[in-house]
């Protein structure tokens, strides 16, 4: 009858912090990195306004995720608006009845402190027991140490 009825996006495009992002192009790039079988990509908000990316990864048995690596292998492929806040490591994607990636059931990352390949150091003296708290309040992790790099942990320039 001439009526035009828009339902929504059919792609995964999404906007953060201004940016356009097609999760895709994430998952692609995480499903490169070593010994990865499953990959998925979403934006979480879990507090009003704060956007994030979050990218889900399934491993062959017996290999563990190194926060680190990942990070360091998706910068030589994303630009650095497209790196995931967080990165977390599953047994297996959840599924919608058509084998979907069920993306509403995937889970909040977790707020521990990730496996950067340092140990932790605990803040000495006021000044770093302020800036790790302002940290670990910003990125929702903790504890955060004073030899952990911001950006290693999620953080970015915005």
């Amino acid at each position: 009858d001439g009526n035009i009825q828009y339902l929504g996006r059919i792609d995964g495009q999404v906007k953060v912090r201004g940016y356009r992002i097609e999760l895709g192009e994430i998952e692609v790039a995480l499903s490169r990195f070593k010994n990865v079988i499953q990959a998925a990509a979403t934006v979480r908000e879990d507090k009003p306004g704060e956007k994030k990316l979050v990218g889900y990864l399934v491993f062959e048995k017996g290999h563990e995720l190194q926060v680190k690596e990942v990070r360091t292998f998706l910068q030589t492929m994303l630009p650095d608006y497209m790196m995931p806040s967080a990165i977390v490591q599953l047994d297996d994607l959840p599924r919608t009845p058509s084998g979907k990636i069920d993306r509403k059931s995937l889970p909040i990352p977790d707020t521990k402190r990730p496996e950067l390949g340092i140990p932790y150091v605990a803040p000495e003296n006021e000044t770093q027991k302020v800036l790790c708290q302002l940290w670990s309040t910003l990125l929702n992790i903790d504890p955060i140490g004073i030899n952990d790099n911001f950006f290693d942990l999620g953080g970015n320039s915005l």
